[in-house]
């Protein structure tokens, strides 16, 4: 199944705002994937530079290790242009 441009800009746009979360918290990619249970820096490199899709529950999993609302993960979405 292919995605969309579209699709593809929603998913660059929450792999920015986990990247920016990610920085704020202070953690490197390898503790955000250790704490999240992902297995470490480069499933979340994976993530953060949206390579594949990554799966909606890794990006639960992450903003919980962040200790930040599924929802932070998607601020702005609603506002990209179709």
């Amino acid at each position: 199944m292919s995605s969309s441009p579209r699709d593809r800009r929603i998913l660059v746009h929450i792999a920015a705002n986990l990247r920016a979360e990610r920085a704020r918290a202070g953690l490197s990619q390898d503790e955000l994937g250790y704490r999240a249970g992902l297995g470490g820096q480069q499933a979340v490199s994976r993530m953060e530079n949206a390579d594949g899709d990554g799966g909606i529950t890794r990006y639960v999993r992450a903003a919980q290790a962040l200790g930040i609302p599924v929802a932070a993960l998607l601020d702005g979405v609603d506002a990209l242009e179709s």
